[in-house]
């Protein structure tokens, strides 16, 4: 798939196991042109809900003000 790809999108922690994900090989086998990026889960959140993305929180706020659930039930689902 990379050879194929023009942009590559890594959404994924530094971590011991990912800090080599991409390595030579991968980047040797991508176009020369191909654009490559690290992006944050706060980073891909702040574009999705600038987007319209409604975040669990949110959603969950919304349904105690419809009273579907309780406030106890928004707080242990989306607090972590």
């Amino acid at each position: 798939m990379l050879p194929e790809c023009d942009y590559v999108v890594v959404a994924a922690p530094l971590t011991p196991d990912t800090k080599h994900m991409m390595s030579t090989a991968e980047f040797n086998c991508m176009k020369p042109e191909a654009i490559i990026m690290n992006v944050t889960s706060v980073e891909l959140k702040r574009v999705a809900v600038a987007n319209g993305m409604i975040t669990l929180r949110r959603s969950g706020l919304q349904k105690v003000r419809d009273e579907v659930t309780t406030i106890e039930e928004v707080v242990r689902e989306t607090v972590h």
